[in-house]
């Protein structure tokens, strides 16, 4: 079965997971190169479980407080997405492992893989992206997008303080 995805349509993916589907395109293009490459990634994903009935993405004025806080998107300039990076490795031991730029649909990125709704997506790892071609029709050229799962955001917030920026002045 092959299908087109539809860029601009405000419609989140995740679904596209859950139904396994064996090759997907996007203008005509292929997103991956064969059914068997296709059916790993989906495999390599997992199961795709929902938070609830709803999704709400809001302002995070609070998250500090909010224990149904699952995780923070942020966009930004590259410069920034780098300066996020340097302040999330700021804490951390990870050198490898803490931040990764995974395939799927601009939506994985975003929620499904930080909030930990794919069964094999790490609470412990930021996601950088998109890397659905998709997304060119609504990000910002110069724009990226980081998910970051709320445990790890709200250490980076609480490291602010101590880290390079709060010591530098041209910080992003």
């Amino acid at each position: 079965m092959r299908v087109r995805l539809g860029s601009g349509t405000g419609k989140c993916c995740p679904v596209l997971f859950v139904q396994r589907l064996p090759c997907l395109q996007h203008d005509g293009k292929h997103l991956k190169e064969n059914e068997n490459i296709a059916c790993e990634t989906y495999k390599a994903v997992g199961e795709i479980k929902t938070l609830g009935r709803y999704v709400v993405m809001r302002r995070c004025d609070d998250f500090q407080e909010d224990p149904g806080v699952k995780c923070i998107v942020c966009f930004a300039s590259g410069e920034q997405i780098r300066d996020l990076c340097a302040l999330a490795h700021f804490g951390s031991h990870n050198v490898f492992n803490l931040i990764s730029v995974p395939w799927g649909p601009a939506c994985a990125t975003l929620v499904t893989y930080p909030a930990g709704m794919a069964e094999n997506a790490s609470l412990s790892q930021i996601s950088i992206g998109p890397t659905d071609p998709s997304a060119r029709g609504w990000l910002p050229e110069n724009c990226l997008a980081m998910g970051i799962p709320a445990e790890i955001a709200r250490k980076m917030a609480n490291d602010v303080v101590r880290s390079f920026l709060a010591k530098i002045d041209n910080v992003s």
